[in-house]
């Protein structure tokens, strides 16, 4: 993957980079989890 070439791959790496780009990735899994539960609980409520 993309983190895994910036943290460890070539002479420069930067763990740093590997580390903001993994945290941006878990927050837009989260929302995106957030928006399917949200959906799912709108349509429990229906039936």
């Amino acid at each position: 993957s993309m983190v895994y070439k910036v943290a460890f791959s070539g002479a420069s790496r930067d763990y740093g980079l590997a580390s903001a780009f993994s945290v941006i990735i878990f927050i837009i899994v989260g929302v995106i989890s957030w928006l399917g539960f949200r959906q799912t609980k709108d349509l429990e409520e229906v039936n």
